[in-house]
C-alpha cells in the first residue's frame, strides 16, 4: 500500500515553482555561508520524472524534487507535471510529517503547499510584469497570512 498522496495545486510555471521552492526551504538552512549549496542540494529538477527517495518500498516519480535530507523527512517531496492539465501536483508521504524539520515551519503539508503556491505566484507575477515594462518597487509580506503585496512601476 502506498503512503504517497497527491495534492492539487495551480503551479503552472516550472521556473516560478523552482524559485518559490527555494524561497520556502531557505529558512531550513542552518548555515547562511552555505545557503547556495544547501539550495542546490535541497531543490532538484529533472527533464524526465525520477523516483522519489523514501525509507519505504513505495514508489512515486516526479520532475521536481525537494530532498528528504534537506527537510528532515523520511521521504522526498515531489512535484509531478500532469501532462493533461499542464499543472504540477505535489506528491508527498505525510506519514510522520510532524517529525520533520519542515513541520517546524509548516505544521501540515497543505501549509507548505500553500506557501509554495504563494511564492510561485509572486515570482510569476513579477516575471510577467517585467515583460510588460514594469519593475518591482516594493514588496510587503503579511507576517500572519504570508500574502504578498507587490508595488510595480513602469520603467
Amino acid at each position: 500500500m502506498s503512503h504517497f498522496s497527491t495534492i492539487r495545486t495551480q503551479l503552472r510555471c516550472r521556473t516560478s515553482l523552482l524559485a518559490g521552492l527555494r524561497d520556502v526551504v531557505t529558512p531550513l538552512c542552518s548555515d547562511s555561508d552555505s545557503l547556495e549549496a544547501f539550495l542546490n542540494q535541497a531543490v532538484r529538477t529533472y527533464e524526465a520524472p525520477v523516483q522519489l527517495q523514501t525509507a519505504y518500498s513505495d514508489v512515486a516519480h516526479c520532475e521536481v524534487v525537494v530532498s528528504r535530507s534537506a527537510i528532515g523527512h523520511h521521504t522526498d517531496i515531489g512535484f509531478r507535471l500532469n501532462q493533461s492539465t499542464g499543472i504540477y501536483e505535489l506528491v508527498s508521504d505525510d506519514y510522520r510529517y510532524y517529525a520533520s524539520t519542515l513541520a517546524q515551519h509548516y505544521s501540515e503539508i497543505e501549509g507548505f503547499s500553500q506557501q509554495v503556491q504563494l511564492r510561485h505566484d509572486r515570482h510569476y507575477a513579477v516575471a510577467q510584469a517585467m515583460t510588460q515594462g514594469f519593475v518591482l518597487q516594493d514588496e510587503l509580506v503579511d507576517p500572519v497570512t504570508r500574502q504578498v503585496k507587490l508595488t510595480l512601476s513602469r520603467c
